[in-house]
């Protein structure tokens, strides 16, 4: 795959892995003062809401780096995905090359069907000179 589409990908993915990371700690910092408030959890949930309320292009790079590791990991299954389609569409290609190209023709001599087209000619081959 192309670099330059990898690097891009990994930077999109990783901002979406933030902000879906951000509502995940969101909910569970939200549970957690609930059912069990104290001084010293507080003061541990405060380190991470900073990074919760942090836009994923004012993070660290050391930040935005766990983010696009994170990112990283979905790449085989994307490579994957996209070689079993690129099979796939060469696979229907081989089964409608000839179909294809006989709508290609056609259109090209201006018939609807290859038997049309066919017709033609042959009423041109049997006809005397």
């Amino acid at each position: 795959m192309n670099q330059k589409i990898i690097k891009e990908f990994v930077e999109k993915g990783a901002n979406l892995e933030h902000d879906r990371w951000a509502r995940w700690q969101s909910w569970c910092h939200k549970i957690l003062r609930g059912s069990c408030p104290s001084p010293k959890l507080e003061r541990v949930l405060k380190h991470w809401d900073r990074q919760i309320a942090t836009p994923y292009s004012e993070l660290s790079e050391q930040e935005k780096e766990s983010d696009r590791k994170e990112t990283r990991d979905y790449i085989p299954l994307l490579e994957k995905a996209l070689k079993d389609q690129r099979e796939e569409i060469w696979k229907w290609s081989i089964n409608n090359y000839d179909r294809f190209m006989e709508e290609v023709w056609c259109s090209y001599r201006g018939k609807k069907s290859f038997g049309e087209l066919f017709e033609e000619e042959y009423e041109k081959s049997t006809k005397p000179s």
